[in-house]
């Protein structure tokens, strides 16, 4: 039956394979050196000649009539070439122990862990087809910092023409992936490709790359961000380009719309994401905060939070705010209505309401059924007096 190579087995022949060798190097050494010291003691008795094996037996002259050495000259000259041939045999098996280890460990996590990062980068350009292992070595490598300033950037290259060139949408992906976590080295025009590209992964691992990379924050691709959360069918990559607006700290006002108008999304997620957006703006308008109002009856729990949240740190002492904030204390939710109590101390400390609105309104909380919103409520009416 033929035997089945499996990682398992490599493994095994692998470890096999420098134990045996590092115990076959320390026998030798050991019997050589008792050879050599048996050999030394052995005088010019022998029956052959120790340099050229010629008989001697018969002999009277202390001299092999064959190589014209002396017997003490030729055992000299034999014991130094058994020595370079001990140390050659010696040094093969501990060559031979030394590669053993990195073959168990390319047995153990993949040929790829035992390849140098650059000759990675040239497989994963030349076959694309291996870029699975290989993705996942390098990213490994990057992450532990183990990937060099010029490595890094033929990776950079490799993944652009990978996302350029291939047809194979799980290649493009990979190589959008890559490039994502090495953004820092990322080329403009692979970054665009990728945030257009037909695969929603490799536009989202794009928007990713641009949020890491800071080239986002050009003219241009803050416009490509704000129609890809408004208009891209993939609720990755709209949550993605949400998230890479907030990171750039984008607050302008097509910007405040686009957050707006993603209040509006189908998926919990990006309305989640948009709120959040909107509660880092500067300057929120009448308009965002009756959109947030809106919200706190939104149909998803992580939705009426993150409108509770935001009406706080918009600090908007409007009766519409403090309404809707005053029903959520009464939502169904224990983490809503703890949302909603933390909001209204954010507003209380902002010092725009009557100093007894809010604690009225913190007061019916402290008889909530949940100790948590009980203590949140007590700690917000303090926040308030102190």
């Amino acid at each position: 039956m033929a035997m089945t190579w499996t990682v398992t087995s490599i493994l095994v022949l692998g470890a096999a394979a420098g134990i045996g060798s590092l115990s076959l190097l320390a026998a030798v050494v050991l019997c050589s050196g008792r050879w050599l010291v048996r050999e030394n003691r052995v005088g010019a008795t022998g029956q052959r000649c120790p340099c050229c094996g010629y008989s001697t037996q018969g002999l009277e002259d202390a001299r092999c009539p064959e190589c014209g050495l002396t017997f003490q000259a030729s055992w000299v000259r034999a014991v130094r070439r058994r020595r370079i041939a001990l140390t050659a045999v010696g040094g093969a098996l501990g060559l031979v122990a030394i590669a053993s280890i990195p073959l168990a460990d390319a047995a153990r996590f993949g040929a790829a862990h035992a390849a140098p990062s650059l000759v990675l980068v040239h497989v994963l350009r030349l076959a694309p087809a291996w870029h699975g292992a290989i993705t996942r070595e390098l990213q490994a490598r990057s992450d532990a910092g183990q990937l060099s300033a010029s490595t890094s950037a033929a990776l950079a290259r490799a993944c652009a023409d990978l996302v350029r060139t291939q047809r194979d949408p799980a290649a493009r992906r990979a190589a959008a992936w890559l490039l994502a976590r090495v953004a820092v080295h990322a080329q403009a025009d692979a970054l665009r490709m990728m945030v257009e590209d037909r695969d929603a992964a490799v536009r989202a691992d794009g928007v990713e790359a641009m949020r890491l990379s800071g080239a986002a924050s050009g003219a241009g691709a803050s416009e490509r961000l704000n129609r890809l959360v408004v208009e891209d069918a993939s609720a990755i990559v709209r949550k993605r380009a949400i998230d890479a607006m907030r990171y750039l700290g984008d607050d302008s006002p097509r910007a405040r719309s686009t957050m707006l108008l993603a209040l509006e999304d189908p998926i919990d997620g990006v309305r989640e994401r948009a709120l959040l957006a909107l509660s880092e703006s500067r300057s929120p308008s009448a308009d965002a905060v009756r959109a947030v109002n809106a919200m706190t009856g939104d149909v998803s729990e992580d939705v009426r939070q993150a409108a509770a949240l935001t009406l706080g740190r918009m600090a908007a002492c409007q009766p519409d705010a403090i309404d809707a904030l005053s029903n959520s204390l009464n939502d169904t939710s224990p983490l809503v209505r703890a949302c909603a109590a933390i909001a209204l101390g954010e507003v209380g400390r902002g010092g725009t309401c009557p100093a007894w609105v809010l604690p009225r309104l913190l007061g019916a909380a402290l008889s909530d059924e949940d100790e948590s919103v009980r203590h949140i409520a007590l700690s917000a009416i303090r926040g308030m007096r102190g």
